[in-house]
């Protein structure tokens, strides 16, 4: 008999930069379906919502960077510097900003599923006559 142990394990970062891991999902060899632990996704979402407030303090940071026109010097090389350096600032603002959004969706994503989840968990018991 071949079986599988499928597992997912989310590394959490904590305030000192080290890691905590925790498994959130564990399947269960014997084909009995698998168990998920939503205290796992909801660590994962509380410690990693600080980072989506780290994102946006960048972004505005580099978005308040206004340099004058002479900021490179007055060749006409310098202009064009210039146009390059201002192109790139906002597209880094753009960019810091959708990674901010999608890694705030993955932190409300793992909050819902581990709602759901437990909130199926307790539907199951309650159908089976548990408390």
């Amino acid at each position: 008999m071949n079986s599988t142990y499928a597992s997912l394990t989310i590394i959490i970062p904590d305030s000192n930069a080290e890691q905590l891991t925790q498994t959130a999902i564990t399947g269960d060899p014997m084909g009995q379906g698998f168990d998920v632990q939503s205290d796992a996704l909801r660590t994962y979402a509380r410690r990693t919502e600080p980072d989506v407030e780290r994102i946006l303090r960048i972004r505005n940071r580099i978005q308040q960077l206004e340099l004058s026109a002479g900021t490179f010097g007055k060749l006409p090389e310098s202009d064009e510097l210039k146009a390059d350096y201002d192109t790139k600032q906002q597209d880094g603002i753009k960019d810091l900003g959708d990674a901010a959004d999608v890694l705030q969706q993955i932190v409300d994503a793992a909050r819902s599923t581990a709602d759901r989840y437990d909130g199926n968990e307790q539907d199951t018991t309650a159908g089976f006559g548990g408390a």
